[in-house]
């Protein structure tokens, strides 16, 4: 009996369903649309717990980490409270200090002002203390050019008198300032001449010079060589100028000697001969 109230039941509530133009197949398929399936996940959208408990350990090991290091840094400053003055002088021991240097020198410049109030001793030839000094302990002789007049150009000071002297270049044997026109330096007649030229010209004037009269030998003529060569060279067989030998080497030409060398031969001979040819080879 109760299955058949079932099954009329169902029927019935399919004929109501069908009545709300909903099919039995359309209404599967919205659950199955709004309906997850009975072993889905949030994987994608949250962390699980495993994933939850692993980041809270690496958050705890970052924090105790960073909780020592801070210690660390705790333990190495020094209180607020703290002092230095085991290492320091504080105010008050310096004030203590400058206030015993102030103390010492008000002290000693005390003791040296007294000592100079009593310096109650007479200066020389003085009669009374403070008094001026009048005396020395010896005379004080001052001459003028060598001079032994006294007060003219000798002056004898024993402190007793007071003495002005005048020196002037007369008294002392100098010239006046207006004694007459300087020498300068020139080449004139009335002129100082350099010491360093006139070494220059003593040295040159003691080295080897030609005579004055010596010529060149860039300035000799080929006319003044030919008429010194006199007659004619017939052979080769004879005694050359001058030497005492067949072949011999010429050394003098119509009465004249020729002299070959350097310029610093030629400068270095003592004396040179009218009589004699130079020529220097370069």
């Amino acid at each position: 009996m109760a299955n058949i109230q079932i099954n009329e039941l169902s029927k019935s509530l399919k004929e109501y369903i069908e009545s709300l133009c909903i099919s039995v197949d359309e209404i599967t398929e919205l659950i199955n649309t709004l309906s997850a399936p009975s072993n889905h996940n949030h994987d994608d959208n949250y962390y699980t717990e495993t994933e939850i408990d692993s980041k809270l350990s690496e958050i705890n090991g970052d924090m105790s980490t960073n909780i020592s290091n801070l210690q660390i840094d705790i333990n190495s400053k020094a209180p607020s409270n703290h002092n230095h003055d085991d290492v320091y002088y504080t105010e008050t021991e310096i004030n203590s200090k400058l206030t015993e240097i102030n103390n010492t020198i008000n002290t000693n410049v005390s003791n040296l002002q007294s000592g100079i109030d009593s310096h109650t001793h007479n200066y020389a030839g003085s009669s009374s203390a403070g008094g001026a000094a009048n005396s020395v302990k010896t005379n004080l002789i001052i001459k003028l050019n060598g001079g032994t007049t006294e007060g003219t150009n000798l002056f004898t000071f024993n402190g007793s008198t007071a003495k002005t002297i005048n020196i002037t270049p007369s008294s002392i044997g100098a010239a006046a300032d207006s004694h007459g026109t300087h020498l300068t330096l020139g080449t004139g007649s009335g002129n100082a001449f350099r010491g360093d030229y006139g070494n220059t010209a003593y040295n040159h004037s003691q080295s080897a010079h030609a005579p004055s009269n010596a010529q060149k030998n860039s300035d000799i003529t080929k006319a003044e060589i030919e008429a010194k060569l006199t007659g004619t060279i017939t052979s080769h067989a004879h005694n050359y100028a001058g030497s005492s030998s067949a072949g011999g080497t010429a050394n003098s030409v119509n009465g004249l000697t020729l002299w070959t060398g350097t310029q610093a031969q030629y400068n270095a001979l003592a004396s040179k001969s009218d009589t004699t040819l130079y020529f220097i080879i370069e």
